[in-house]
């Protein structure tokens, strides 16, 4: 009974992976943030234009070999349009194919269907551990589909055709991504002890391939790609605190299952029986050093654990099944029965082995357990057949108990993993903005706008990703970065508009642009990435210009500005007024008889509403009533700086947030505060966002609201500009 509870919970992981690939597959913008970077490079080979290249704006290649993108070219080709969907395609049907060998491998093993469906069920219900990339535009699937067709051959092969069929596969497969390459070892080791003449036909038809094919692709891209997929990595950071100790922890307590149940089977066939204890005294020091830090940070690995809150419950699950794991009694005991070929364990500590390399190097994600995943649900079913088939009734009902405690343990939410109907909503209000904006605009979270929302060919189609920035930081960083994004007078801007991702920077930006817009959404969550790094469309971008039209609302009778600009006279320029003129009511003398209007202002246009023109020491407050919905909110651009103690000094001590008297209120009719904004006097422009309500609206209500801007600071200076009213993306 408690057999055929495993299989129905396996499969019901099963139903749910392939749903949630139905339900995404279409998604027109990123599941996870570097997809569109991996869909860029595709969308590069399609336009004639090198991967491989010295780091530009343009295009800076991830770290990967380049099988993914040109599978996806090649698809294009032959009448099968780049997009999102095509290639999330790709994954889907190399993690069905990944299923299928399995199965076919599993039944064929043990001899029963069960133990197929078992492994196929493993393999889905470590979808979201795996950072839930089997069906996303990333190279993992594929790799691992063409190392599982190069290991099922490998071991049945007995002709040459097979031998040359598995090189061709794990050369393959490491033209995907290198990290297929530690597997080569196991397979070239097996096929050698089995028959050194396919043995050597095998090492070196597969050195061979790769040789070329590394060769010829750094002659073809003048060494650049040997740079990226080598050097480049090389110029990450490896942490050994992980290889060591903390990717075996995060195991343990993600899915203990994968290292206890082959310890369980080792600890029967291993020949020194030393070897499963020193592995479980290992992984005991693990486990006992996350049970000490369970103050840890909210960490990325642990986020989708249903039961991460009170922190102790993550301990519950790998101790019940090491306590069921005893309770089998059956550590240590000799096999009495035929096990299954070592060929399996050394796969699957290979996977381990490849997983650890991959959860060790910088900026390394969950998608790294998708090796150790492929490698524990294509053995585990095997062992567990060994486990259950020599021992009492009683004994095979504690082994099948790990694998229901481990499936329960698996448990998350599936529609946490879809785009929501508010996200699909946000992205078209997001492009419906842009469309402001003549192309091509500079997007580098999400790199395939201009192509596939603008249309765009040539050079300008596609343009470096965000991830590209920061992994050539290292080695100079992007050469053309600062030209770019800030030319010099008489050359031509690139784009018309940047447009950047929350938690991220793009340097020497704020040169050549200023921060235009602000956006907000109403749920948290809307248009953020499903998985990996969970960021999302941010803030808009706009080149610096002296010459701005001035924009105006219209209150009760009266045109109120919200930039502060003056109207060009037939000189081309134009004096600024008294305050009263603008909409704007000043007290005290801080902001001075009106805006004040400098070629070197770093706002938006030449004018804005400043107090460090004033005289020192002096304070005030400028206020205007503007009207505002419920559910807008008003954005401004802001900067805060301490007055200089001398010409070309100036202090940088931060007055604390608590204390500071540099202020933006929102305030009703009836006087109350809405919403206020402490400015930090940190010399830097910011862009400002305060909301009239924090809970959703419900209803479009209008109100009459007062924008005060405070500054009494004697030793400060406030400037603000570019006030904006808006609507949050999603609603």
């Amino acid at each position: 009974m408690i057999k055929w509870l495993v299989i129905a919970g396996s499969l019901a992981y099963l139903f749910s992976m392939l749903w949630i690939a139905w339900g995404r597959y279409s998604t027109p913008f990123e599941l996870e943030w570097m997809e569109g970077g991996m869909l860029a490079h595709a969308i590069r080979l399609r336009e004639g234009l090198p991967i491989y290249a010295p780091p530009s704006l343009d295009f800076v290649p991830f770290f990967y070999t380049p099988g993914y993108p040109a599978l996806l070219y090649g698809l294009d080709q032959i009448g099968f349009p780049l997009s999102f969907g095509a290639a999330r395609t790709v994954s889907v049907l190399s993690t069905i194919g990944t299923l299928c060998l399995i199965y076919y491998t599993v039944v064929r093993e043990t001899g029963k269907a069960a133990f197929g469906l078992i492994g196929i069920g493993l393999y889905a219900a470590l979808f979201r551990t795996c950072g839930a990339f089997y069906d996303l535009a990333r190279p993992d699937s594929l790799m691992i589909f063409l190392i599982s067709s190069a290991v099922i051959i490998t071991y049945y092969g007995r002709h040459v055709s097979a031998v040359i069929g598995a090189a061709i596969l794990i050369s393959a497969a490491f033209f995907t991504k290198q990290t297929s390459a530690v597997f080569f070892p196991v397979m070239a080791g097996w096929i050698w002890w089995s028959q050194r003449r396919l043995g050597l036909i095998y090492i070196t038809f597969t050195f061979a391939l790769c040789s070329v094919g590394v060769w010829w692709m750094d002659v073809r891209t003048d060494g650049s790609f040997w740079s990226y997929i080598f050097e480049g990595h090389q110029g990450h950071v490896f942490y050994w605190k992980n290889i060591l100790l903390k990717y075996w922890r995060d195991l343990l307590f993600l899915a203990p299952l994968t290292l206890l149940l082959p310890l369980l089977w080792f600890s029967r066939i291993s020949p020194l029986k030393i070897l499963p204890w020193c592995l479980a005294l290992h992984w005991l020091v693990a486990f006992g050093q996350r049970v000490l830090t369970l103050d840890y940070r909210p960490h990325m690995y642990y986020r989708e654990l249903f039961y991460e809150e009170p922190r102790w419950l993550i301990v519950i699950p790998p101790l019940l099944i090491v306590a069921v794991l005893v309770s089998s009694r059956q550590w240590g005991k000799p096999v009495r029965s035929g096990h299954q070929s070592f060929y399996w364990l050394w796969i699957y500590i290979a996977g381990a082995g490849a997983s650890a390399l991959n959860h060790s190097t910088q900026w390394a994600y969950s998608n790294s357990f998708m090796l150790i995943g492929f490698a524990f649900s294509l053995s585990a079913p095997m062992m567990l057949k060994d486990l259950v088939s020599d021992h009492s009734q009683r004994s095979r009902v504690w082994v099948w108990s790990l694998l229901v405690i481990q499936l329960i343990a698996w448990a998350y939410a599936p529609r946490r993993q879809l785009p929501q109907e508010r996200d699909h909503k946000a992205w078209a209000s997001l492009k419906t903005r842009l469309e402001n904006y003549k192309a091509p605009i500079f997007f580098p979270g999400h790199p395939t706008y201009n192509a596939l929302d603008r249309q765009l060919e040539g050079l300008l189609s596609v343009h470096t990703h965000q991830m590209g920035i920061s992994d050539v930081a290292y080695r100079g960083g992007v050469s053309d970065l600062r030209r770019r994004l800030s030319p010099r007078a008489g050359e031509e801007r690139t784009w018309s508009a940047v447009v950047t991702h929350e938690r991220t920077q793009i340097p020497s930006l704020e040169a050549g642009y200023y921060e235009a817009n602000q956006w907000r959404y109403l749920h948290r969550d809307s248009l953020r990435a499903k998985t990996g790094f969970l960021t999302r469309p941010q803030s808009l971008w706009l080149p610096r210009r002296r010459s701005v039209l001035p924009r105006v609302m219209s209150f009760q009778g009266r045109r109120v500005s919200l930039n502060f600009e003056v109207s060009p006279s037939a000189s081309g320029e134009e004096a600024p007024l008294a305050w009263s003129s603008y909409g704007w009511e000043a007290t005290g003398e801080a902001f001075g008889e009106g805006p004040s209007c400098l070629n070197s202002w770093r706002g938006e246009g030449r004018c804005g509403a400043s107090t460090a023109q004033t005289v020192k020491g002096s304070t005030g407050t400028l206020r205007a009533q503007v009207m505002m919905k419920t559910y807008q909110h008003l954005s401004l651009l802001i900067k805060g700086e301490l007055q200089e103690k001398r010409r070309g000094q100036r202090s940088h001590n931060r007055p604390s947030s608590g204390r500071s008297k540099l202020e933006v209120r929102l305030i009703d009719e009836h006087g109350v505060i809405l919403s206020r904004y402490r400015v930090r006097t940190d010399h830097r422009w910011r862009r400002a966002l305060l909301t009239l309500s924090p809970m959703k609206p419900p209803q479009d209500t209008i109100q009459t609201i007062t924008v005060e801007l405070i500054d009494q600071d004697r030793r400060a200076t406030l400037r603000v500009d570019d006030l904006k009213i808006d609507y949050p993306l999603d609603r």
